[in-house]
């Protein structure tokens, strides 16, 4: 589900979300941090790319999706963690 009304658009065109890792200029050395990783489209690709992601997500309908779709990943707990942690962090 899309809450548009907080800012949120899903990304579901393979060639955008290709030309978006593509642009990032990620190399296997890279930590990359995600915050809010919807379903994990974008994110499997960035995982394919770096070292290592740490993504957080807020909502609990998008971290379910997301640790469907991509089992690998960290559970579902430890993202809600994580979320928890990086909404403390000033960025700008």
């Amino acid at each position: 589900m899309t809450r548009r009304h907080l800012g949120q658009n899903f990304l579901y065109d393979p060639s955008i979300l290709t030309r978006i890792v593509q642009v990032a200029q990620l190399s296997r050395d890279d930590l990359v941090v995600e915050i809010g990783p919807g379903h994990g489209r974008l994110t499997k690709l960035i995982a394919e790319n770096v070292k290592k992601i740490i993504s957080g997500e807020i909502y609990e309908f998008n971290r379910r999706a997301l640790h469907q779709q991509n089992p690998d990943f960290v559970p579902v707990e430890f993202l809600r963690a994580i979320y928890v942690y990086l909404i403390k962090i000033h960025f700008f």
